[in-house]
């Protein structure tokens, strides 16, 4: 059984969602490349997808976990010059 500390503290644990934002800079072989090599699980028919979809709507979510990988992951991004935001709900 769990204890109640235990259960206060998953309850505050909520997901974050990472989302990519259209830019006028990067061309889509750059964000292909970068989602490639950074984001888990990600493969080019994926990353190629996701940059079409932020093409034509400009934005899409290209992630989910908890802090702080979430955070690192942000951050990792952003310095290969990518726009991204953190959201606590899907938009």
């Amino acid at each position: 059984m769990m204890s109640k500390s235990n259960t206060s503290t998953q309850k505050r644990r909520r997901k974050k969602y990472l989302y990519l934002m259209n830019d006028n800079v990067n061309s889509f072989d750059n964000v292909r490349t970068v989602l490639t090599s950074l984001i888990p699980g990600m493969n080019d028919i994926k990353a190629t997808s996701i940059a079409t979809i932020v093409h034509n709507n400009s934005q899409c979510d290209i992630y989910q976990g908890f802090a702080p990988e979430i955070y690192v992951l942000a951050a990792q991004l952003r310095k290969q010059g990518l726009r991204i935001q953190i959201h606590d709900k899907r938009l």
